[in-house]
């Protein structure tokens, strides 16, 4: 869903600056329509994706590598490094 996000984000920008340049009434106002419903269509995707990152936030971790897990959670990551006696 992510990678459809980017699509349609590029084929927006794209398509709405070659759009701004047409003369004709009935050209304009239906890709309008088309340019603003593909941003809603953008928000929607934008709504799902990040509900669902924050409803399964324990499934996406649990299904990560236990390295990366630690990383994230910080935890027992950082040991203090001691230095040998006489030495600064």
């Amino acid at each position: 869903m992510i990678y459809s996000f980017i699509i349609d984000l590029t084929w927006i920008l794209f398509w709405s600056s070659k759009w701004n340049y047409l003369s004709e009434n009935h050209e304009k106002t239906i890709q309008k329509i088309v340019i603003i419903c593909s941003w809603l269509g953008l928000l929607l995707k934008t709504f799902v994706i990040t509900s669902i990152g924050v409803l399964e936030w324990n499934n996406i971790v649990g299904a990560l590598p236990q390295v990366l897990k630690e990383k994230l959670t910080g935890s027992g990551i950082y040991l203090e490094q001691r230095d040998e006696p006489g030495h600064i």
